[in-house]
């Protein structure tokens, strides 16, 4: 996770006179600065040029100088809309910055002007903690005070500057004191919340801003196989989990955005699923998915592509977004999900219902095809026939890999990794 330092040093930059922040979108070529719009006007209220705007880290602040190739400044049609977003060049790695509408135990970075020649400073960037928020709107400017009240002199630069929440996630972007009267701040400032600066980049039809950092797999392998809340199977299952490191390690590494091309180009996943729309659960399930099936291969394959072609010649994945029993597969599962699949496979059914370790299987109810003729399911398959598809398959219910795991706890004080594999072998063959 994130600290207040990462922000800090790594992802809070200087623009001209104010501040931004740096988001990573889907595009491994590119990089946004999210800032505001007058922070990027001149004085006739006109949007400076390329060559006019600088986007740098504050060398003392981020212990490195870098200046950023700007290539377009993008801002709302509406002169009153104080949202910019500003493409630069991805020539840097940075940590993926998290975006939330939580808006719990919040605080402001920025850049005050004050501290840019001040002697005896400990800094240049400047913290403050938010008190509360006026307001939860996510399609208006919101009202927020600070734990103390500031004058203007002392905030001057911080516009652009990222509000974040106790997680360090990114809610919005501070815009400017919300009262224009010098005598009378009544220490008000205002936000604006993170979802603005998102649709306008679906406006400028830019890359989406990621929910989630998809370049690597990374901490989300730590979703599966967690039974901390659960202390019998906890306690029982020590060994298991040592053993599962060495899987989960491999697949922390593997790219889930290289693994969708493939298997996008191999036809196993609809041209039509956009990454930017997969939620959490959606990821906690694909992870189980591949953590689950690779320790039952024992397959140590450092090339994620590679891995899941061979993956998907004997299971293939899908998700369902309505809630199913694994029974329920054959007669109400989107058909268009299956199209690619090998039909020897077996078809692993991610997003159903919960439930006993042999309930998460629905055995096939007509012959199976050979799998070494490796034939592909097609749309006019289904279209024939949808009955005689789904009938041919065996149907899993992805949740079987946690609850394979559950079922050996029952009866075996230290479960191992080879206690698991026997377990799922009692129904799948490989």
């Amino acid at each position: 996770m994130l600290g207040i330092d990462d922000i800090k040093q790594k992802l809070t930059v200087r623009v001209n006179d104010g501040t931004g922040v740096l988001v990573s979108p889907l595009d491994k070529d590119i990089l946004y600065v999210f800032t505001c719009r007058h922070v990027v006007l001149d004085e006739g209220k006109n949007i400076l040029p390329i060559d006019n705007i600088s986007i740098s880290y504050d060398e003392a602040n981020s212990k490195q100088a870098h200046v950023f190739t700007i290539q377009s400044v993008e801002v709302s049609e509406q002169v009153d809309n104080d949202i910019a977003v500003l493409v630069v060049k991805r020539d840097i790695d940075i940590p993926h910055l998290y975006i939330s509408s939580d808006r719990i135990g919040c605080f402001h970075i920025g850049f005050p002007k004050s501290r840019k020649n001040a002697e005896d400073k400990i800094g240049n960037t400047l913290v403050l903690h938010i008190a509360h928020f006026d307001s939860n709107s996510e399609t208006d400017i919101v009202e927020y005070q600070y734990d103390v009240n500031n004058k203007e002199n002392e905030i001057k630069g911080m516009s652009g500057g990222g509000i974040l929440n106790k997680d360090c996630k990114l809610v919005g972007i501070h815009t400017q004191s919300a009262m224009h009267d010098k005598q009378e701040m009544l220490g008000k400032c205002g936000m604006i919340p993170i979802s603005l600066f998102l649709q306008l980049i679906a406006e400028k039809k830019l890359p989406p801003v990621l929910k989630f950092d998809l370049s690597y797999f990374g901490k989300m392998v730590g979703w599966v196989f967690d039974f901390s809340c659960e202390r019998f199977v906890d306690d029982r299952t020590a060994q298991f989990t040592s053993d599962l490191d060495q899987y989960k390690a491999i697949v922390e590494q593997w790219s889930p955005i290289r693994i969708f091309d493939v298997l996008i180009k191999k036809g196993k996943i609809n041209e039509g699923t956009k990454l930017e729309g997969l939620d959490q659960r959606y990821w906690q399930a694909f992870t189980l998915f591949i953590v689950g099936v690779i320790a039952l291969l024992d397959l140590n394959e450092p090339d994620g592509e590679k891995a899941i072609v061979s993956l998907y010649e004997k299971f293939h994945y899908c998700y369902s977004n309505e809630e199913l029993d694994v029974y329920d597969v054959r007669e109400k599962l989107e058909a268009k999900l299956v199209v690619g699949k090998i039909k020897g496979a077996y078809l692993v059914v991610g997003g159903l219902n919960k439930t006993v370790f042999y309930g998460n299987y629905a055995a096939p109810k007509a012959q199976v095809p050979d799998l070494r003729k490796a034939e592909i399911i097609e749309e006019n398959d289904i279209s024939r026939s949808r009955s005689n598809v789904f009938n041919q398959m065996t149907i899993i219910n992805n949740n079987i890999f946690e609850t394979a795991v559950k079922d050996c706890a029952n009866t075996i004080k230290e479960v191992t990794i080879e206690h698991y594999r026997n377990k799922l072998k009692e129904i799948i063959e490989v």
